[in-house]
């Protein structure tokens, strides 16, 4: 027996390590044929001045752990045989970017496993590794300049011609350009190396390089606390970003900043290089769409003598070009030349816009006219940095949808996502990479490592802010450094953002900036550090919110409040985040972490165990709801941002696929130019019911100056309904002029007629000026017969006032209505009711009734109530505030007739918002107590043993004796689902 137990172990581990063997063998024959198929880039002859030749592809590639002590990967001896191939721009390790970090999209996390997986070395690893480009240049190229151009490296690289250093660089978002012309050997292979680490320099690999003069002045721990924006994988590793190679004549054009107006444009050319006598810069603009030219112009003749670096400036006036804005995305493109002797020595294209985007007061101006942004982030950007169809695909689904503001949020990524925004017509504020840093009372990083976060942000400004797309900058996500309890540390780390805000107004002096997202001016602070420092706490505003998710909806909330009070020297107000629920971009479901905080909308409806409808439904509800309400009801605010915008898409990250979720169609209502928007909350009416509610206009549309001769058609209709089930009316609007609003008293009337007793219709609202329809909006409403709420059930009433029994009586029930009872009296075969406001006098002797078989329903009862009534933990339970938007009815009995969602937003008494309950109560698990609806307060990030807090149970029922209480703090509102639920209440209890 033992030989056999021997012998199996032996041929288990025998097995093992076949496998593991037969994997190996898989890799390598995957690795050679991967390096057989590899290829020099070879640039080819060319007459052109300048040649930019495209060095994305595939790059060999070999980790520091495969290598010897002995071996740098920079060294052209150095045999490469045996190396790797890797894609250039990628990561070599999983891309883990905000929600995307395995809870918005389970595949996306599989598929890039899988793709690390594919690879044929071992990414978990590599921490560092050499990239190699072998590059064919032509003995023609002799005399040329060759200027090599990073997009982004992640995170520290170091970069090599032909073994020579030529560029370092600590930080994984700033671009990187280096000069390689004097290690260049024209009609050779030449060897261009790039030594990459995720988060720490290879010391070993710099001392064994002959003249080194790369260095990397951060050490190993500051380097593992790099900003890495939103990649939650924290050291992320590869040339990630695209590459290109410009060779040109010995003076060149190094940099062009175009700064458009209205009419014109200040068009900075710097000049690097060897001048002749008499040099000349040419400007040409020219229309994208339709190839006529708009400008061509010469500046005068610039005389030079030697070399070095000259800014030509030119300042272009008298035009009238076609204006960039999100609605209307007009490019041009902007062609300097670089003439000497009559010679064009070198070109430079870049893609421009005229557009101005500025503060003036508390309101920011489009093109000289005010503009509201409506807005939504975060686009996927950080997953598909380098994708260029779903770029453009998901920025013309933005525009399409009326959003029309973004924000790179965290991550400040290439001209793939902003060549997109550029040409599809969405705005974007540009956030820098640090999120959280200063975050409350945490430590000043060290010196270094900040260095390494402004340099990066200061060279990705630069380099991408001619895009017309750019139109705002916001230093970093949520950093709060004026939130720190050490006053002098607080004032430093202050000190520090202004620095930064102060150096981008040097490099981009044109653009609007914001001081941190999040950050509103407060006089107290602005009195005591911001003012007497002489600090730049940027030009706007940006309050965050999460109402509607974390806490009560806008339906129970006051813009007003929201705004608050204007800041010190009336800035403008935006909101860049407002925060609602997240979606899972597989399937639909709310993101997993989040599921808690969606039962207190949905209910069990927020977990995997139920189908997405409901939960998406609810969430283009809450975003369309909220949209609206802001720009009715804005007085301060001149932009809103939901957030977060690529949950609104099935497959969000594929560009073939990617197909909205029903928020995308309920946001781009919301967020049309002209808004007509219904002001009630209230959705739920009776069958020939007539309301009113006002109707506003809201005129965001840049085209349209004033809006008159305006006319609302409206109709209540349901799928295919006969026309005897629907109503309609017309009726004359005010005049409505660009950024402005106005309201009108407007009544309805529910048809009189349903498809069925309980009926989901639709209000139309269609605006027309003249015959031209300028907007249109829908709402679902829920639309009752009076027999679908009706009850012929007989009925006592224990109150103060008759309310409850007209209340009743008005569905039909049959009411004997009692301000003091005798309970050993009454008959145990009649319910009775005990009223809202009912004390525990009139109830005093209530156990012996319900000892006899006695049902009672207690309507809102307070504790001392409750106290009688026998089986209750007299000295546990408790009434609890409860938001009340959603009671989630768990026995089916309570919600015969209705849908589980209906239980949703009762529509509102007077002086009162939309409710289903006021209060709720909270009790331990009794024996003898059913809990029949659960009521969970809106709720953010709170501990696990707080959030059983959030739970209280607005319906509950209690055995006692032969008899039944139900209690229900379900408010009596006048509106059908209340009565549907109180019918069933009393029918349930009459059983």
């Amino acid at each position: 027996m033992r030989r056999f137990v021997i012998s199996l172990l032996a041929l288990l581990c025998g097995s093992t390590v076949f496998a593991s063997t037969s994997e190996a063998w898989r890799t390598e024959a995957l690795r050679v044929k991967d390096r057989a198929g590899y290829k020099t880039v070879t640039i080819g002859s060319q007459s052109a001045p300048r040649q930019t030749v495209d060095l994305c592809g595939k790059w060999l590639f070999k980790p520091s752990q495969e290598l010897q002590a002995s071996q740098i990967g920079a060294d052209p001896a150095l045999a490469d045989s045996s190396w790797h191939i890797m894609d250039v721009p990628q990561f070599w390790t999983p891309v883990r970017w905000a929600s995307y970090d395995g809870r918005t999209s389970l595949w996306h996390q599989i598929h890039e496993q899988e793709r690390v997986d594919r690879l044929t070395f071992d990414p978990k690893a590599t921490t560092s590794g050499w990239y190699r480009q072998w590059i064919e240049v032509p003995a023609s190229a002799k005399g040329k300049r060759f200027v090599l151009k990073f997009d982004a490296i992640a995170s520290i690289s170091q970069v090599y011609w032909n073994g020579k250093p030529v560029a370092s660089h600590v930080g994984m978002f700033g671009p990187i350009e280096c000069e390689v012309t004097p290690y260049v050997t024209p009609g050779k292979r030449n060897l261009l190396a790039v030594f990459v680490s995720e988060g720490k320099a290879d010391p070993e690999a710099a001392k064994q390089v002959a003249a080194v003069a790369v260095t990397v002045s951060v050490t190993n721990d500051m380097l593992n606390k790099l900003p890495h924006g939103f990649y939650f994988h924290e050291l992320m590793g590869g040339i990630w970003q695209p590459v290109k190679l410009e060779i040109t004549n010995k003076c060149r054009i190094a940099d062009v900043f175009f700064r458009p107006g209205l009419t014109g444009a200040n068009i900075e050319t710097t000049v690097d290089g060897q001048f002749c006598e008499l040099m000349k810069v040419r400007h040409t603009i020219t229309d994208v769409a339709t190839g006529q030219s708009l400008y061509r112009g010469t500046r005068d003749a610039l005389v030079l003598k030697g070399t070095g670096l000259f800014t030509a400036k030119a300042a272009i006036s008298g035009l009238k070009p076609k204006l960039w804005s999100p609605e209307h995305p007009n490019l041009y493109t902007l062609k300097t030349q670089l003439i000497c002797d009559q010679t064009v020595v070198d070109e430079s294209i870049t893609t421009v816009g005229f557009r101005t985007f500025q503060v003036k007061g508390d309101k920011v101006y489009l093109n000289g006219k005010p503009y509201f942004m409506r807005g939504a982030n975060e686009p996927p950007l950080g997953v598909t940095v380098n994708d260029k169809a779903l770029a453009n695909k998901f920025m013309k689904f933005m525009h399409d949808g009326n959003e029309m503001m973004t924000r790179f949020h965290g991550n400040p990524v290439g001209h793939t996502w902003l060549d997109a925004a550029d040409k599809q017509g969405v705005g974007v504020s540009i956030e820098g990479h640090w999120p959280w840093l200063f975050l409350n009372n945490a430590p000043i990083p060290d010196k270094e490592l900040l260095d390494s976060w402004r340099e990066d942000w200061y060279g990705y400004v630069r380099a991408y802010r001619n895009h017309p797309a750019m139109l705002m900058l916001t230093i970093n996500n949520e950093n709060y450094p004026d939130h720190d309890k050490d006053p002098a540390r607080e004032v430093e780390k202050c000190r520090i953002f202004s620095d930064v805000v102060k150096a981008t107004r040097e490099i981009t002096p044109d653009l609007p900036i914001v001081f941190y997202s999040g950050y509103v001016r407060g006089q107290e602070d602005y009195d005591k550090i911001v003012k007497p420092n002489n600090m730049d706490d940027g030009d706007i505003d940006d309050r965050h919110y999460y109402f509607g998710w974390y806490g009560g909806s806008i339906l129970q909330a006051n813009v007003k409040d929201i705004e608050g009070k204007p800041a010190p020297g009336n800035r403008p107000l935006i909101t860049q985040e407002h925060g609602l629920p997240y979606s899972d971009v597989d399937t639909g479901h709310c993101l997993k972490d989040y599921q808690v905080k969606a039962s207190a909308w949905v209910g069990q409806n927020a977990f995997y165990t139920a189908r997405p409808d409901m939960y998406l439904e609810f969430q283009g509800l809450m975003m369309k709801e909220t949209a609206e309400k802001i720009r009715r009801d804005k007085a301060r605010l001149v932009g809103w941002s939901l957030f977060c915008n690529f949950c609104w898409f099935k497959d969000a990250y594929i560009a073939d696929t990617i197909t909205p979720f029903p928020v995308y169609w309920d946001v781009k209502k919301a967020y049309s130019p002209v808004l007509v928007s219904l002001e009630t909350a209230n959705r739920h009416f009776t069958a020939g019911e007539t309301f009113k509610s006002q109707v506003c206009i809201v005129n965001d549309d840049i085209d349209r100056d004033k809006l008159q001769n305006l006319t609302l058609e409206w109709r209540i209709y349901g799928e295919s309904t006969a026309p005897e089930m629907i109503s309609s009316g017309v009726v004359r609007m005010p005049d409505c002029l660009y950024y402005g609003k106005c309201k009108k008293e407007v009544e309805f009337q529910v048809p009189q007629s349903l498809p069925l007793d309980r009926s989901d219709m639709v209000l139309e609202c269609t605006l027309l000026q003249g015959r031209e329809v300028v907007s249109r909006n829908t709402y679902n409403l829920l639309c009752a017969l009076p027999s679908w709420y009706a009850t012929q059930q007989s009925v006592m009433v224990v109150e103060n006032d008759p309310k409850t029994s007209a209340y009743l009586a008005a569905l039909g029930a049959k009411c004997e209505s009692l301000a003091k009872v005798d309970w050993a009296s009454l008959d145990t075969k009649t319910p009775v009711v005990v009223a809202s406001g009912v004390d525990e006098s009139a109830v005093s002797g209530i156990g012996g009734f319900l000892s006899r078989g006695g049902k009672v329903l207690f309507l809102e009862p307070d504790v001392s109530v409750l106290k009688t009534i026998p089986g209750i933990p007299a000295d546990q339970i408790k009434v609890v505030g409860a938001n009340g938007e959603f009671v989630d009815i768990q026995s089916p009995q309570l919600l015969d007739g209705m849908d589980p969602m209906d239980m949703r937003w009762l529509d509102a008494m007077p002086g009162d918002v939309v409710r289903c309950c006021r209060t709720a109560y909270q009790f331990p698990d009794t024996p003898g107590i059913t809990k029949h609806a659960v009521h969970i307060n809106p709720h953010g990030y709170i501990p696990a043993d707080a959030v059983l807090k959030q739970y209280s149970w607005p319906m509950f029922e209690v055995a006692s004796g032969q008899g039944r209480a139900l209690v229900s703090s379900i408010v009596l509102a006048d509106d059908p689902v209340a009565k549907r639920m109180l019918r069933n209440a009393l029918e349930y209890l009459a059983r």
